[in-house]
């Protein structure tokens, strides 16, 4: 057991190197919950519709032995963050409630010690609609999901807001989405008055945590 005395951690007992010849590897990750056993952690089954902590942080390293020198482990974000920020056209004005959904996976299996780093399969046949939170952006509205990684052709992005007392309602169906471990993928639309088109999409980083 490692606790956080605030400065640092301590394991209790404490943890010693088996030698000095031989590379050590070291896996941590946040939330405690993710995982309770290390007896699978090539199959962890994972359903997104039930983790209360979706943001899965994942941290690995192979070192030799230096004894004395604490170990330096680095974070990285499992699942793949989803944006998108909405831009209403002029006739829009007034416009509330808005809801925006995505048809994604739900179920999948991590592998957190594959030979080439952690490993997310989203399972076929598990989509549902996602709903995305609204988030702060200078867009007109900006809502955001945490997904599992995967590649969507043609997904159903549902859009509906209301405006005078009448709801509007679109479907917006991007030609593919690659939702990239670690990455943060941004889909800029604009609502027109009988369809919504793309202004632009870009994957980046996704380096806040």
């Amino acid at each position: 057991l490692s606790v956080n005395t605030g400065s640092k951690w301590v394991a209790t007992p404490k943890m010693r190197w088996q030698n000095v010849d031989e590379l050590h590897h070291f896996l941590a990750w946040w939330p405690l919950s993710f995982t309770t056993s290390a007896n699978n952690l090539s199959d962890i089954k994972v359903d997104m519709t039930k983790m209360k902590e979706k943001d899965v942080l994942v941290a690995r390293k192979s070192t030799m032995a230096t004894p004395g020198t604490p170990v330096q482990l680095q974070f990285d974000h499992l699942m793949a963050r989803f944006d998108v920020n909405l831009s209403f056209g002029g006739q829009y004005d007034g416009y509330n409630n808005v809801s925006v959904s995505l048809d994604a996976a739900t179920n999948g299996t991590v592998n957190l010690i594959d030979a080439a780093g952690s490993s997310v399969v989203a399972e076929t046949g598990s989509n549902t609609d996602v709903q995305l939170a609204q988030i702060t952006s200078a867009a007109d509205y900006s809502c955001s999901a945490l997904l599992l990684p995967q590649s969507l052709t043609a997904p159903d992005l549902k859009i509906s807001f209301n405006v005078g007392g009448i709801t509007k309602s679109f479907v917006y169906n991007h030609p593919t989405l690659s939702l990239e471990s670690g990455k943060r993928t941004t889909l800029n639309l604009q609502v027109g008055t009988d369809y919504v088109y793309v202004v632009s999409v870009s994957v980046t980083p996704w380096e806040d945590g």
